[in-house]
């Protein structure tokens, strides 16, 4: 048999190359090809923001994390175009739901595919989105009472929008932290120091697997 020309040889060589750069890119991604990840959020991902952060770089991804104190999903619909283009995301993860469905939740659902259409229209390809905590809390005087007060329904809204979006998956946070009332503030929703390590560790190891 005679030997292969010189080109194909070198074509070959060029392919294997290639191919282990996808293979050690991949795998230090834990399985998700790219390495710019988005992280939005409320006040909960604001508290926790310079964890979140250095957990993520320190797995070799290049982190934008934008928490905002106060935000509802419908809040943020204006402000996740404009994360979504700095940060050119291969990978996004969603903290939002705890301000919403306090006295209407007509708009939900749609304001969840508003925010899913902007990030994968970005280039996300996988979207972890982070169900809220039903835990009671004391944000306000008087008797503990739930926050949101229809958390099950933002649940809920969150679990369907997964079904829509196949690029979705649901992280139960709220599993999780209602388990460990000592990882909250005084208020019993937001993480203190602990809990906002919790939360970084939560996020770089979803995204990891």
């Amino acid at each position: 048999m005679s030997a292969s020309p010189l080109w194909l040889r070198r074509a070959v060589l060029v392919g294997v190359a290639l191919a282990l750069v996808v293979l050690t890119a991949t795998a230090s991604n834990g399985g998700a090809t790219g390495s710019r990840v988005l992280v939005i959020g409320d006040s909960i991902l604001h508290l926790s923001q310079p964890d979140v952060t250095a957990a993520l770089s320190a797995e070799g991804w290049q982190p934008v994390v934008d928490g905002r104190p106060g935000l509802s999903i419908e809040t943020f619909e204006p402000i996740v175009a404009s994360d979504a283009a700095i940060a050119r995301p291969d990978v996004a993860v969603v903290e939002l739901g705890t301000n919403d469905c306090d006295t209407t939740c007509d708009n939900l659902g749609p304001a969840i595919d508003t925010v899913m259409d902007q990030l994968v229209s970005h280039g996300a390809r996988a979207v972890y989105w982070l169900n809220v905590q039903t835990a009671p809390t004391r944000l306000l005087p008087g008797p503990p009472r739930v926050y949101p007060a229809h958390a099950d329904y933002v649940n809920y809204a969150i679990e369907q929008a997964a079904v829509r979006w196949p690029q979705m998956k649901v992280v139960d946070f709220r599993d999780l932290f209602d388990q460990h009332p000592e990882w909250h503030l005084a208020d019993g929703l937001h993480p203190n120091a602990i809990g906002q390590q919790e939360l970084a560790t939560l996020i770089a190891a979803t995204i990891h697997r």
